[in-house]
């Protein structure tokens, strides 16, 4: 009898030392497409804490959760993080000055240094040389999207 109860005693006392949590278990929620604040109010709510927050490039307005892991629907042991990747925004960059560059080839460096891709070319009459660009729109130095 007194096996048992020492025996008892030390499970106890080893849960009570090492167990990280109550071992309750909750269902971790979809916070994908929330803003971050409501994505940790929402993990909050269940007794989960948000985690790491890894910035991504995205179409998505910034602070928007893009993925979490665990998924949704998964089980976790209350106390637990839940690590989340959010979106930083679009990335910008300002529009190269093409205005009175001679050549296609060089126009297009430019744009794809830029992170930009070449628009629609239109050709007109003009007393300059064959080639050469008039105008440009957007202007030169206007922030944009990339692409």
């Amino acid at each position: 009898m007194l096996v048992i109860a020492v025996a008892a005693a030390a499970l106890f006392l080893g849960r009570s030392l090492f167990s990280s949590g109550t071992g309750q278990r909750v269902t971790v929620p979809d916070v994908v497409g929330m803003n971050i604040d409501q994505a940790q109010r929402a993990l909050e709510a269940e007794g989960l804490k948000l985690g790491a927050q890894t910035p991504q490039t995205s179409d998505e307005p910034e602070d928007t959760v893009l993925a979490q892991d665990p998924e949704a629907d998964t089980q976790l042991a209350v106390g637990q993080a839940v690590t989340v990747t959010v979106s930083a925004g679009t990335q910008q960059t300002q529009v190269p000055p093409l205005e009175g560059l001679t050549n296609l080839d060089d126009v297009r460096t430019a744009l794809q240094d830029a992170k930009l891709e070449l628009g629609n070319v239109k050709q007109v009459e003009s007393s300059q040389p064959e080639g050469i660009v008039l105008n440009q729109n957007p202007a030169a130095f206007t922030t944009v999207d990339v692409g």
